[in-house]
């Protein structure tokens, strides 16, 4: 029951961001574009999934951000869309940390919850994950709520909806400021002394709009994916806002609803479903996916035909390279699937 759960939810997410890559003007312009392919949010749930390391003293797996690191850095060049909160943390330009709404949190979130079985962890490790790319006050309140949200039906599939609502108030309620600021100013990409107006207050006026929306009393434009949230589990119904991994999976995992969406690499993505389930029962050591020294080498070196070994890819052949004056594009086959590696020249 619980793989089938978090299969339902993960492979519906991406299904819904092949829907979305389909309908953008990215794919004519994309060499190579395969119809099936998905939108960097499942890129980067990937790369998050990758990144989880089981603790040693008990259950529960948390994000190895040197290799979190090394993933975005080489995320950069086989990206299939932007994201600028992503984008500036691997390029080194934050200068709006405190504003950025990254929408990749939304991505990132299931595997973390899906992994532990420990709440305390879960909230720990998204407040962290968030942090990596935004400090912006009402992603990290909303993207909490979303973690409670699905920690207590993976855990409770059966809730009731009130009951699963009041938990998620009483986290929010529960939420303190003085506690969050001594905990995770660590993991600030910026100076708290830099954040533009008073922190105090705007934390308690975020925190408070949460709760209103959780009482589904809606004067904010913010908390999108929290307000379709609610509209589904209360009402089954998420017409009327924009498509998205989390409200797909949600519906995924709380229907039965047939899709004949094909997504690449399906076998790959339920592999991780599997995977997933042994990191939250325990049964994978972090001996055996930690990396102790990195093999990365220029990946655009390569001819075709080229057989090499990467960190991140594993053992990798080069099966088509293109360079047209313009830009290099590499073509490599890795066991979990092909990626096509984009750089641009003279830029």
């Amino acid at each position: 029951m619980l793989e089938a759960n978090i299969e339902k939810f993960i492979v519906n997410g991406c299904k819904e961001e092949v829907r979305i890559y389909a309908n953008t003007n990215s794919r004519s312009n994309t060499t190579g574009y395969a119809k099936d392919q998905w939108t960097y949010m499942v890129e980067i749930m990937i790369i998050t999934i990758k990144c989880l390391i089981p603790r040693d003293a008990s259950h529960g797996s948390v994000i190895d951000y040197d290799r979190f690191n090394e993933e975005l850095n080489l995320w950069y060049y086989y990206r299939h869309g932007d994201n600028q909160s992503l984008l500036a943390s691997i390029l080194k330009k934050e200068a709006h940390y405190w504003e950025y709404s990254d929408d990749s949190i939304y991505s990132r979130i299931p595997p973390i919850v899906f992994a532990n079985e420990d709440w305390k962890l879960v909230k720990n490790q998204v407040l962290k994950n968030i942090l990596y790319t935004t400090g912006r006050i009402s992603s990290l309140i909303e993207g909490l709520v979303l973690a409670k949200l699905l920690s207590v039906l993976v855990s409770t599939p059966n809730i009731k909806v009130d009951d699963l609502i009041n938990e998620m108030k009483e986290e929010i309620m529960c939420f303190s400021q003085k506690e969050f600021i001594e905990n995770f100013t660590e993991y600030f990409k910026h100076p708290l002394n830099k954040y533009k107006g008073n922190y105090t207050i705007d934390f308690e006026r975020k925190r408070i709009e949460v709760l209103n929306v959780l009482n589904r009393i809606y004067d904010k434009t913010e908390y999108k994916i929290l307000k379709a949230a609610l509209s589904f589990l209360c009402e089954s119904k998420s017409e009327g806002y924009d498509s998205n991994f989390f409200i797909s999976g949600l519906i995924g995992l709380r229907s039965n609803i047939s899709d004949s969406t094909s997504i690449k690499d399906e076998e790959f993505i339920r592999n991780l479903c599997g995977f997933l389930v042994k990191l939250r029962k325990g049964r994978i050591t972090g001996e055996s996916l930690y990396i102790d020294k990195y093999v990365l080498p220029d990946i655009f070196q390569y001819k075709e035909g080229d057989v090499f070994f990467h960190s991140l890819l594993k053992k990798s052949q080069v099966i088509r390279r293109i360079n047209d004056g313009n830009s290099i594009i590499c073509f490599i086959r890795t066991r979990s699937g092909i990626y096509r590696f984009v750089k641009h020249l003279n830029t």
